[in-house]
């Protein structure tokens, strides 16, 4: 059958577009004939599919957005009856990834009735009613129980057009089963990045500096204790201009202890690598980057609103209250790395756990619901 994917903006690393990949492969794979309608698209196309891009307009984001919606229809032509799969909310979808969190929801609790006056929130809100409203009939594919909740009591969107996704990650981002080859990787990792055996390295992996709270982070670095600090690196890894925040490390006077080293495809190799995750996101629907911590045995602090914040707390790990206090993270990433003991404790929890999860068939479940759509 053919089947249509939509995406505004498409580039390695990114969570959204490595589900989006493994999706779009999985159907592939499966003999279907797909076409990918996109805004933007960086790196090479996915086999086995046509790629279309859609002439968008706009100095904003929003006005870009809703130029691709408007424009979609009329690029589809002859692909008007095949099912439409939807990773950015927007009008016309048979089918929508639920990538992100409500977003009327979040609007209100941050701006309260002065949303109403931009024209940002009207058309972002506008889209998301398109999705979740009467009389829209599409299928959400969303990822945590959370987010499905938030939709119902903001649309009252019926049961029965939610299917919940399981996690997914990519093996290579998973513990080997050899502790010495874990070992091996980590050593090598390590001397990459010229780290002393007694150094700490922290780890920090995300698109969107800002809304994953990297300056959360170095302002926990710095407030660490001086002797403290100077056995402990940061690496903030992520397709990001990162002159902001390196900027603002340069003011904290902790230039030194953070590395800015963009994206990088050896995840998995610095999961084993570093000793803590620590992600104090402002917003994150999912989080598949503490998924794939918890996968590779690496503890993991992070802030309450993740929506993979359990996955974290049953390995081990610490979830930081909401609403966010840096004052909890700060007390938090020096209880940790003052007593090496407690460190000990959950990296050996964290990897004794990693032993018994399994992410995966997150791509297949997708692919399924897609093909009883079409049907």
């Amino acid at each position: 059958m053919k089947i249509s994917f939509a995406i505004f903006k498409y580039f390695p690393h990114g969570g959204l577009q490595l589900d989006f990949r493994r999706i779009v492969t999985e159907c592939v794979n499966r003999g279907h004939e797909v076409v990918i309608y996109a805004g933007s698209w960086e790196g090479p196309e996915i086999p086995g599919t046509t790629l279309r891009r859609v002439p968008v307009r706009g100095w904003t984001n929003h006005a870009r957005a809703k130029s691709f919606e408007r424009r979609l229809p009329a690029m589809r032509g002859d692909d008007a009856d095949a099912v439409l799969v939807g990773f950015n909310r927007m009008a016309g979808l048979d089918v929508y990834f639920a990538a992100d969190n409500c977003f009327a929801l979040e609007s209100a609790a941050k701006a309260g009735w002065r949303r109403w006056f931009t024209r940002r929130y009207r058309v972002y809100e506008a889209m998301e009613r398109a999705v979740f409203a009467e009389p829209s009939r599409t299928m959400i594919m969303h990822l945590t129980e959370r987010q499905k909740e938030d939709f119902r009591a903001c649309y009252g969107t019926p049961e029965k057009r939610f299917r919940r996704l399981p996690p997914e990650i990519d093996p290579n981002r998973v513990r080997p089963a050899s502790e010495a080859e874990a070992a091996t990787i980590r050593a090598e990792t390590r001397l990459e990045f010229r780290l002393h055996p007694n150094d700490r390295l922290l780890l920090q992996v995300c698109s969107g500096f800002a809304t994953k709270g990297v300056d959360r982070t170095l302002q926990a670095l710095a407030a660490l204790p001086e002797a403290l600090r100077r056995r402990t690196q940061l690496l903030v890894v992520g397709r990001e201009t990162s002159r902001r925040f390196q900027r603002l490390a340069q003011r904290l006077n902790i230039a030194d202890r953070v590395i800015f080293p963009g994206p990088r495809d050896d995840i998995g190799h610095l999961l084993l690598g570093a000793d803590l995750m620590v992600h104090p996101a402002r917003k994150e629907a999912t989080g598949t980057v503490l998924a794939e911590a918890v996968a590779a045995g690496l503890p993991v602090i992070c802030s309450g609103n993740c929506g993979y914040a359990h996955l974290v707390r049953e390995a081990g790990g610490v979830v930081l209250d909401e609403p966010f206090d840096a004052r909890q993270l700060h007390r938090e990433l020096l209880g940790v790395l003052e007593h090496s003991q407690q460190l000990r404790a959950m990296q050996a929890t964290a990897q004794q756990h990693a032993r018994k999860v399994r992410f995966r068939g997150r791509a297949a479940t997708a692919a399924n619901i897609i093909e009883g759509c079409a049907r």
